[in-house]
């Protein structure tokens, strides 16, 4: 098998807020991860507040 390789790449925090604004009313829960793993994000801790 082979290796992937991709850039390391987080959400920016104002785009973060910008998309939880426009899902929140219809949104029940979200679900932070897809191919990788959310607590590596440096600010998770203030995006999830």
């Amino acid at each position: 098998l082979g290796n992937i390789h991709r850039k390391e790449k987080t959400i920016d925090k104002k785009l973060f807020i910008e998309v939880i604004n426009e899902i929140s009313p219809d949104t029940w829960y979200l679900m932070l991860y897809f191919q990788g793993e959310p607590l590596l994000h440096k600010d998770f801790i203030s995006l999830v507040s």
